[in-house]
């Protein structure tokens, strides 16, 4: 909850600004559409580089995950780790590693 409300905040702050006192970081504020602009339509926005490196890597590498989990292949290697360090000092942890 403490994200959405600090979202918020700044684009309250964004509309706001030339209310503000001296004292705290006033400006001349800006309009509800270049806002939204600023923050859906720009590449540095919403939909910027954040979004398309997770469309480019996130999406591969949970598409990997669910390819090794439909294989088997999780299950092989974690009865492999824990049968190379399982009975050691600290093995299960460093098996979850």
């Amino acid at each position: 909850m403490a994200l959405p409300i600090l979202a918020g905040s700044f684009l309250l702050y964004g509309y706001f600004g030339s209310s503000f006192p001296d004292w705290f970081f006033p400006h001349r504020g800006y309009t509800i559409e270049r806002i939204v602009a600023q923050t859906f339509l720009h590449s540095q926005g919403f939909f910027g580089v954040a979004l398309g490196v997770m469309f480019t890597y996130v999406f591969l590498f949970v598409i990997f995950g669910a390819f090794l989990e439909a294989t088997g292949a999780t299950r092989f290697i974690v009865n492999f780790a824990q049968r190379m360090f399982g009975r050691s000092a600290g093995g299960p942890a460093k098996v979850a590693v």
